[in-house]
């Protein structure tokens, strides 16, 4: 292999395992490391922190049939009977490493459909509220390590990205929309959205009553947390909203989402 890992980064002990694919293309996996280091190196200047990172691309154990040893361990035994992948399964076993000294996590998955359960309201009953699971296809998924009021959740926390969708309907706008994707997620991890922000889409939004899927996000439309409705919408609202972040606002965040970041950022990972 001929991709170059960037080294380390000091912290205050905690860090990021970052694992990727194996049947990722050698210049996807560049993108991808790339467009994280973009990401994580704007997020160090934002809040003043180092932010220890070990990336993984192909096993790091000399037996291949050991668990948690190579990344595709990780994607292969989270397969449903639909061959698709469970994400918090992914979280499952990261939890269950006896050898991890890692507190966070971030899984890039290349090919394959990513799904998780999601609770969202019946609006045709009034006089009481009825919650059941959906599945859907998703870019991102997050465990939050951090509330947005600062309180530090136990650890494993982490994020998964789908590649394989992106690309397929983003074409060569694909590294500009995973850098918005990271970078939201990121922001999830991190306790975004602010919900004191005069921009939080809460229930009573107008936003929310649209959809569910815009509940708990930003509305200003320069923020990366934003939701874009992939389900419903087109892969174009999506580069879009990533071209128009990425040419007005290159922090990525509005002004409410940026301070809370970069406080829970100190929090986690605190002052250089």
């Amino acid at each position: 292999m001929d991709v170059v890992l960037p080294q380390s980064t000091e912290t205050s002990g905690k860090s990021f395992q970052i694992i990727i694919d194996e049947g990722m293309s050698e210049n996807d996996k560049k993108i991808v490391i790339r467009t994280l280091e973009d990401v994580f190196k704007m997020l160090e200047n934002l809040a003043g922190v180092k932010i220890k990172r070990d990336y993984f691309d192909r096993p790091w154990c000399e037996n291949l049939d050991q668990p948690y040893c190579r990344p595709q361990y990780y994607i292969e035994n989270c397969r449903d009977p639909d061959n698709e992948i469970y994400a918090p399964c992914i979280f499952d076993l990261s939890k269950k490493d006896p050898k991890s000294s890692y507190n966070y996590y971030i899984f890039i998955i290349d090919k394959d459909r990513v799904y998780t359960l999601t609770y969202i309201i019946d609006e045709n009953i009034r006089d009481y509220l009825v919650l059941y699971p959906r599945l859907y296809s998703i870019l991102g998924y997050t465990l939050p390590a951090i509330s947005p009021e600062g309180q530090i959740y136990p650890p494993p926390a982490g994020i998964i990205l789908s590649i394989g969708g992106l690309k397929k309907s983003c074409g060569p706008k694909w590294p500009e929309v995973l850098r918005i994707i990271a970078a939201h997620e990121i922001g999830e991890f991190s306790g975004l959205p602010d919900p004191n922000s005069p921009y939080y889409i809460g229930p009573n939004h107008p936003a929310a009553k649209i959809s569910h899927i815009y509940l708990g996000h930003c509305s200003y439309e320069y923020c990366a947390m934003k939701q874009v409705d992939v389900e419903k919408g087109s892969p174009t609202d999506l580069i879009d909203h990533a071209e128009n972040l990425l040419k007005h606002n290159p922090y990525m965040y509005c002004k409410y989402d940026l301070e809370l970041l970069r406080q829970n950022l100190q929090k986690l990972f605190g002052k250089s």
